[in-house]
Parts: structure tokens; C-alpha cells; sequence
């Protein structure tokens, strides 16, 4: 019950890009459909194999870019639980965040229900909650945007200041959501911009792994794609969106197309196989802690 609750209120708090649920199964399709067609083409005009491809470079984003990005995004998390009054344990940040995960790829806000249902259990309102959870989200495609503004200023100032003020009004829209102290929101936007530039990070290394020579700026600006795409709400997680933005944003700043998308769409597949063996450690670390715990139990009673 306390679930469906979650879930109705956060669709109400979206319906502005609510989708009725008949269409569900058809955007999933869609989304996939974009990601498969758009991958096996973007990777056969960069004409890439296993023997041009650095591998090296694709294991330090796995094992090390994932993990990471886990560990900020648990930050992320701790930072907003305390901006709602609670305090979230290291452990329980590291599993919500690896669940919401999962869960973003359903057809439903899937990761802002986990995570406000990890608030409210302890013992955050609803209400605030939902709040919280949305300015969190308004401050981090602010962020992406912000710094994606600045990194384009050099390839095309239109489009800087389109990023500009974009991220401009979605820092100012998130204090107001948020309506916390100067401190706590200094917090936030560290930990927001410490994503952006961890994702950026990943990126430029994918981008050189598939023999793509760009300095970090480029990647900076691709890594707003991201975020603009799970604002939109329409496919699940912003698979196939966020890669066709990333491949948009590409040709804006001198690279191809295809090379945003390959690169964008690679990433994810990286993160998303990480997180689930991340999960199984996790999950493993769990059931050998309450295994302990009943043989410590057991003990006693004997």
C-alpha cells in the first residue's frame, strides 16, 4: 500500500509528461528499438572492432566509473535524507541507489518512487519527500545543463546560452522546491556537480576507447544529455533518447553524430552491468550479515 501510494503521488506530482499506460509497452519497444538500431549503426560508421578498440579503457570505466558513480549517487541520496530531517547509513544508501537503478527502467517513475520510499521509511512525510526528491532531480539537470554551457561556449554560443539559461532556471526553481538552508543546498550542488563531472569523466574515456580523440570539454557537454532526457519523461530511463540527445549534442560541438550516441549508449550498457553485480554484492553482503545474525541468535539461545 505504501508503495502504490508513492507511485500514485509522484505520477500526479509528473503528469505534466504522464504518458497513458496502453502506450507503456509501445515506448519500451520504441526506446529499445531506438538504442539497438541506433548503436549497431552509430558503431558501424565509426567502423569499430575489438582490435581498435581499447579495452583497457573500457574496464577503468567499468571497474572504477561505475562504482563511483554509485558511491556519489549514495551521497547524492545521504544529502537529500538530511535536507528532509533523516540520516541514511552508507549501506542503505549504496542498496537504494542500486535498486532505483533497476527499477528506473520500468515504465513508471521507478527510481524516485524507491528512493522516496527509502525516505519515508525513515520517517520523512510523503509529502516532503516527493519534494525533495524532485528538487534534488530539478538541481542535478540544472547543474548538467550549467556546465554543459560553459563547456560549449567554445563550439557554438547559441547553443551555450541555451544550456545556460536552461541550467540557470533549474538551480533557481530547485531552491525554491527544496526550501532548505544555504548549507545543505552548498551540499547538493557539490554533490551534483561531482556527478556531472564523474559522468563527463566516464564519457571522455569511452570516447577514447573507440579511438575518438576529444579533450574533456566535449564530454562535458554530452554528459547533460543524460538528465535533459530523463526530464522528458517519455521512455524509460531515457534509454534511446538520452543517446539520440548525446548524438544532437555531438554535431553541435564537431564531433559525429555518431560517436555521441556509440559513446553514450556504451556507457550505459558499462553502468548498467555494473550495477548489477554491484547488486550481488550487495544482496550476497546482506544475506551473510543476516545469516550471522541467526547463527549469533541461535547461539544465545542454546
Amino acid at each position: 500500500m505504501v508503495t502504490v501510494g508513492l507511485s500514485e503521488r509522484l505520477q500526479r506530482v509528473t503528469a505534466w509528461r504522464s504518458i497513458p499506460e496502453r502506450w507503456h509497452p509501445v515506448l519500451l519497444a520504441l526506446a529499445a528499438g531506438i538504442f539497438l538500431v541506433g548503436s549497431v549503426f552509430a558503431y558501424r560508421v565509426l567502423a569499430l572492432d575489438w582490435q581498435t578498440i581499447n579495452v583497457s579503457l573500457l574496464l577503468v570505466v567499468l571497474l572504477v566509473g561505475t562504482p563511483a558513480t554509485i558511491a556519489i549517487n549514495a551521497a547524492e541520496l545521504r544529502v537529500i535524507a538530511t535536507i528532509g530531517g533523516a540520516t541514511l547509513s552508507w549501506l542503505t544508501a549504496l542498496r537504494t541507489v542500486v535498486l532505483a537503478t533497476a527499477a528506473n527502467m520500468l515504465p513508471v517513475p521507478g527510481a524516485a518512487v524507491v528512493r522516496t520510499h527509502a525516505l519515508v521509511g525513515h520517517g520523512v512525510a510523503l509529502a516532503s519527500a516527493v519534494r525533495i526528491i524532485l528538487g534534488a532531480a530539478l538541481a542535478w539537470v540544472g547543474v548538467a545543463a550549467f556546465v554543459a554551457g560553459v563547456a560549449a561556449v567554445r563550439f557554438s554560443p547559441l547553443f551555450a546560452v541555451i544550456l545556460l539559461a536552461g541550467g540557470s532556471v533549474g538551480m533557481l526553481v530547485s531552491i525554491v522546491v527544496l526550501h532548505t538552508n544555504i548549507r545543505l543546498y552548498a551540499h547538493l550542488m557539490v554533490v551534483e556537480l561531482a556527478t556531472t563531472l564523474l559522468h563527463a569523466v566516464r564519457l571522455w574515456l569511452v570516447l577514447l576507447a573507440l579511438t575518438v580523440t576529444v579533450g574533456l570539454r566535449e564530454p562535458l557537454v554530452l554528459a547533460a544529455a543524460a538528465p535533459l532526457a530523463a526530464t522528458a519523461g517519455v521512455f524509460p530511463s531515457g534509454l534511446g533518447l538520452s543517446e539520440a540527445l548525446a548524438a544532437g549534442m555531438a554535431a553541435t560541438i564537431g564531433l559525429t553524430a555518431a560517436a555521441g550516441f556509440a559513446a553514450t549508449a556504451l556507457m550505459r550498457v558499462l553502468g548498467l552491468f555494473g550495477t548489477a553485480v554491484g547488486a550481488a554484492l550487495l544482496g550476497s553482503y546482506r544475506r551473510d550479515n543476516r545469516a550471522a545474525a541467526d547463527q549469533s541468535d541461535g547461539d544465545e539461545q542454546s
